[in-house]
């Protein structure tokens, strides 16, 4: 491959990098669990357990941070505490995740033995597809989790008699860091 043509697919996606950090603020909330994430990771960052504060009263309430995986709600958190509550300050996370997945795509590309500029290729068409682009702004867990979820998924030639619990046992055997941050505690 030309090295045009790498150059040239690094510089859109660094440019579709920053102009969605750039806009992320002013994205408007698609769905409604953006708020509920929030709120959790706002809970969270005030020291106390995940369960969103935008909900009334209640006591059966399991905390998101539980029934989800608390790494991402600890490092939403985190950003809270640094930056502020604000659509940023969650969103930032999601965008990360973003980028995460698309380092990942141009990381396999060169392992797979491509040559040079394709690992390049990679980054871009992954950086530009409208589904980075759309889950990178929109404060929900997807482009984060979906980085690392892959990873930890339980194989396709599992017996079938295996039941979940030996599945989520498996898959963290492959790859810690992914079964910890999708995995219910």
């Amino acid at each position: 491959m030309p090295r045009a043509i790498a150059r040239a697919a690094w510089i859109a996606s660094g440019a579709a990098i920053v102009l969605s950090v750039v806009t992320l603020a002013r994205v408007p909330i698609p769905w409604l669990d953006e708020n509920y994430i929030a709120s959790a990771a706002y809970a969270i960052a005030l020291g106390r357990p995940g369960i969103p504060s935008i909900l009334p009263p209640g006591p059966s309430y399991t905390p998101l941070s539980d029934a989800y995986g608390p790494v991402f709600f600890r490092v939403t958190a985190l950003s809270i505490h640094l930056l502020g509550l604000s659509a940023f300050a969650v969103r930032l996370i999601c965008a990360a995740g973003a980028v995460a997945a698309a380092a990942a795509a141009a990381w396999l590309t060169r392992r797979a033995g491509a040559a040079r500029g394709w690992p390049a290729l990679a980054f871009a068409l992954v950086t530009l597809s409208p589904e980075i682009g759309t889950t990178s702004a929109n404060g929900r867990r997807r482009s984060s989790v979906s980085t690392a979820s892959s990873r930890s998924r339980p194989s396709s030639q599992s017996s079938s008699r295996s039941n979940a619990r030996n599945d989520r046992v498996r898959s963290s055997h492959r790859s810690p860091p992914a079964s910890v941050f999708c995995l219910p505690r």
